[in-house]
């Protein structure tokens, strides 16, 4: 899909009409969000991806917000969509450590207390 971004929302668009009232399935949904990465539309693939997460809080839905987020350069957004997690112990200790990268300009006690629970998690 990174290689031809409009071809898979074409297919994704095209056959949308199979699911009950159009609505993908959110591994399906996921895609179409980095399908609108790769054709350089940031704000609609953040809004695919925030509907997403806001459908189902895990791991994978938070990285491809997260994802969405930092190509928009929206810190505020990722910060907010972290703190609506109910557990980040889905996140392996990398992925949370780049999170807490991310944030740490604007919240930097929410980035420690991230750091904190990496650190717990490998005693």
């Amino acid at each position: 899909h990174s290689n031809q971004p409009e071809k898979c929302l074409e297919l994704i668009d095209k056959h949308r009409n199979f699911f009950p009232k159009g609505e993908l399935p959110n591994d399906l949904s996921r895609l179409e969000a980095h399908c609108w990465l790769s054709a350089g539309k940031p704000t609609k693939a953040s809004e695919i991806a925030r509907k997403v997460f806001e459908c189902e809080k895990s791991a994978v839905n938070l990285l491809t917000l997260v994802e969405t987020h930092r190509h928009a350069g929206d810190w505020f957004a990722i910060k907010e969509a972290v703190e609506q997690m109910p557990s980040l112990d889905g996140l392996s200790p990398m992925q949370q450590l780049q999170i807490s990268e991310m944030i740490a300009s604007i919240d930097q006690p929410l980035a420690i207390e991230m750091w904190r629970q990496v650190k717990a998690r490998a005693e």
